[in-house]
């Protein structure tokens, strides 16, 4: 740890430090910083996302579920994200985090070009083809005149879905675990 220095308040003015402030012990009193993303004394910025373990949002944040927010009552967030979610005039929308996956911004990379921030993108999965590769003893009793197998499993095609393993279902999707996503307005 570098040398430490001290600072004295004298009559309600802090003296200021140049470069890091390393402390041992307690800090009491109220931190302060300027700008539209102020934490206020909390130092976590006024419009941050956050995962929360419990099914209600801590003091100071609410659930990302898109809802329409007066712009005056709610002013702090309301200058960090503006009408980014939608929203109009007097009225801005939260972010709808139910159910979704965060993606980080594209921000000028490529990898996923062309997205304004905050946009939403809809599910999608790769085009991509299967080869069809099936060994069958040729003209023998096991074909009939159609060209399929005697159990009808078409020579084109797999017609079948015996034989696959994993977790098939309505949608395609990575392992997840469902937690409460909430955003600091104050």
């Amino acid at each position: 740890m570098p040398d430490l220095q001290s600072f004295d308040v004298y009559k309600g003015v802090p003296n200021v430090i140049d470069g890091d402030l390393w402390v041992t012990g307690n800090i009491y009193g109220t931190l302060q910083s300027g700008g539209a993303a102020s934490g206020g004394s909390s130092g976590v910025p006024i419009g941050s996302v956050h995962y929360f373990a419990a099914s209600t949002p801590p003091e100071n944040y609410l659930v990302c579920d898109g809802s329409a927010l007066d712009a005056g009552q709610y002013s702090q967030l309301f200058n960090v994200t503006q009408y980014t979610f939608g929203g109009s005039g007097g009225s801005f929308n939260l972010p709808d985090l139910r159910g979704e996956f965060i993606r980080g911004w594209d921000g000028g990379k490529g990898t996923d070009s062309g997205r304004n921030f905050g946009s939403f993108q809809d599910h999608q999965l790769e085009l991509h083809s299967h080869g069809n590769a099936a060994i069958y003893p040729g003209g023998g009793p096991e074909q009939n005149q159609s060209g399929s197998r005697e159990d009808n499993t078409s020579f084109g095609q797999q017609t079948t879905t015996s034989g696959n393993t994993g977790n098939f279902g309505s949608e395609t999707r990575p392992r997840n675990v469902a937690l409460l996503p909430c955003i600091r307005y104050q």
